[in-house]
């Protein structure tokens, strides 16, 4: 059985759209869909409100940029980021790391303890 500490390494290694897709998961998971991270395009702010009034009230609350490539909500609020390690990111390695270790779910999220049991 791995670590949270080895798990925590391998959460930290993952490329932006890795990190991007178990994030999401993670908050399905213990449903945060708040957080839910989608691409920031026409079609996503379209999901995250339904009047065009919701939108522009949640970009002058939020920290969002057109020109960033993801979005997300948070208390109603609009996001953006392009990298992981901005502050406006919602992912927390720790989180996801914790969460793994402690239901020992590391297959669901794609890591292989005898990988790094072995190597």
């Amino acid at each position: 059985m791995m670590t949270y500490e080895e798990t925590l390494e391998i959460v930290k290694d993952w490329d932006v759209d890795e990190a991007i897709e178990r994030w999401n998961q993670f908050c399905e998971d213990n449903c945060y869909e708040d957080l839910y991270i989608r691409d920031n395009d026409g079609d996503a702010l379209d999901d995250f409100f339904a009047t065009p009034r919701e939108a522009v009230e949640a970009v002058c609350r939020g920290d969002y940029k057109w020109e960033d490539a993801y979005a997300y909500t948070e208390n109603g609020d609009l996001y953006s980021f392009s990298d992981l390690d901005e502050e406006t990111c919602p992912i927390e390695p720790e989180d996801i790391a914790r969460f793994i270790t402690l239901n020992q779910c590391w297959d669901a999220y794609g890591i292989d303890e005898m990988a790094l049991e072995i190597g």
